[in-house]
Order: structure tokens, then C-alpha cells, then sequence
């Protein structure tokens, strides 16, 4: 017969196996997640810290869910080593500020909202034009001197509550100004003069007030935003129940001194 005759079926060609992008990009995001576990499981910080956690976070808001889904254990095991990293006073601000942006952002199921973007993205910038006044070295530990500059305080960024300093050190009277500008702490209490040490207990205890009208952006998105501060800096944050209305809300903080 023929060759040209002959009838045959004609397969369709078979797509060649290759790895695509994503696949690429997924394993190099699983890569940085060791990577900066590593870093900040063994607390070593020189230069190159910093730019690999800034590019693991970058690349967490990008293929968060879908890390979500195929890799969860290395997730959740690359987030431990997170959240210590955010309580580390030897980890640069910038750092610990970026790493608390992809823990809410978790915690928010990886969507994210304008106010939590703008937060973050302000955060970053105020640290920038305050670095020149830092001193330049690749061991500098930076140590926090106010809310502003504590990223423990920053899931509380509508009253900038400081619940580390009835976490750590001695008990020292806290200095707050009198300001009724919005998302700040109007004044203490006055029922305490000082974070007061609980009788029979390595506890601390705190009071101050803020604007009712902040306490949703301090609470976040069902109480997303105040449970996780309380997780990283180990405090019980307690706010009072206030009339529909009300100006000011009480919010006491209590923690290990």
C-alpha cells in the first residue's frame, strides 16, 4: 500500500515537562524562608540580614496562600522563627517591622486591608529618614526608646500602647505626654504612679487611657491585632466596656517585670 495512503491516528504533541516560574519562584521563597530562620534562630545579624528578609517578605505577600496550601508545615515552622525574630532588640527596626507586617498579614488570611498597607509602609519610611541619626555599623544594636521605635507596640498603631515596659527590665514610671492628637495615648490613669508589681507575683501592672473612637484600630479585625501583641511581647491587654458614645476607654496592661 501506498504511503500515502495509509490512515493512522495522529497524536497531539506531548507538552515537555520544564519548571515553570511559579515553581521557581515557590522553591526560591522556600529557600529564603530557611535561609532567614537560620539568621535569626542563630541571632547572627551582619549586613546581608536585612535584604534577605525584606526579600522573604516581599515574596510571603506574594505567594502567601499558595504556601498556605502546598507547603503549610515549612510555614509554620519559618514562623516561629518570625515571631522571635520581632522580639529580638539585637534585629534592626526595619526588619522587625517587616517580619510583624507578614505575621498580621497571616493572620488577616493574606488579604490584606488599606489601613494595615499605609501602617506598614509608614513605619518603613519614618525608620528610613531616622536612620542617618544611627550609628552605621553591621553589629549596631539598636534598642528601642519609645512606642514609635518598638515594633512589639506596632499591632497597637491607633494608640501606640507600650505594653514592653511592663515586659522587660525594671519597673520604671513611663513617661506619656498629654496630647489629644488622634491614635495616641491621652494621659495614664492615675490609678497607678508607675507599672505596679502585682503582690506574690513576677507581674506588672499598667493603666492609661485613649480615644474610644481608636479602640477598633487597636483591636483590628476581630481582635486579630491586640491577640497577637499579646503574643509577642507576653502581655494580657484588658480594655474597659464603655456607653455607645463614650470619648475615652481605660486599657490596662499587665506582664512579667
Amino acid at each position: 500500500m501506498p504511503l500515502k495512503n495509509r490512515k493512522g491516528k495522529v497524536e497531539k504533541p506531548r507538552p515537555l515537562k520544564i519548571c515553570t516560574l511559579g515553581d521557581q519562584s515557590m522553591e526560591n521563597v522556600l529557600s529564603d524562608m530557611d535561609l532567614v530562620a537560620q539568621y535569626l534562630n542563630s541571632g547572627t545579624y551582619d549586613r546581608s540580614v536585612y535584604p534577605t528578609i525584606a526579600a522573604l517578605c516581599e515574596n510571603l505577600k506574594m505567594f502567601g496562600p499558595q504556601l498556605e496550601n502546598v507547603y503549610k508545615d515549612q510555614l509554620d515552622k519559618c514562623y516561629i522563627s518570625l515571631r522571635n525574630g520581632c522580639r529580638d532588640d539585637r534585629l534592626n527596626l526595619a526588619a522587625r517591622y517587616r517580619l510583624l507586617e507578614v505575621i498580621e498579614l497571616r493572620a488577616m488570611h493574606w488579604q490584606p486591608n488599606e489601613n494595615l498597607i499605609n501602617y506598614y509602609k509608614q513605619k518603613l519610611v519614618q525608620i528610613e529618614v531616622r536612620r542617618p541619626l544611627r550609628p552605621d555599623h553591621p553589629s549596631t544594636i539598636m534598642t528601642p526608646t519609645s512606642t514609635d521605635d518598638d515594633p512589639r507596640a506596632a499591632a497597637l498603631p491607633a494608640a501606640d500602647l507600650q505594653p514592653a515596659a511592663t515586659t522587660t527590665g525594671p519597673c520604671t514610671a513611663p513617661t506619656h505626654t498629654n496630647t489629644s492628637g488622634a491614635g495616641e495615648i491621652i494621659r495614664n490613669s492615675g490609678k497607678f504612679a508607675k507599672p505596679t508589681r502585682i503582690p506574690g507575683k513576677n507581674y506588672c501592672k499598667d493603666e492609661v487611657v485613649i480615644r474610644n473612637a481608636d479602640s477598633g484600630k487597636v483591636m483590628g479585625i476581630k481582635g486579630r491585632r491586640v491577640h497577637m501583641i499579646e503574643e509577642l511581647s507576653e502581655t494580657i491587654i484588658s480594655f474597659q466596656r464603655v456607653a455607645p458614645g463614650a470619648r475615652e476607654r481605660l486599657v490596662q496592661i499587665t506582664g512579667p517585670c
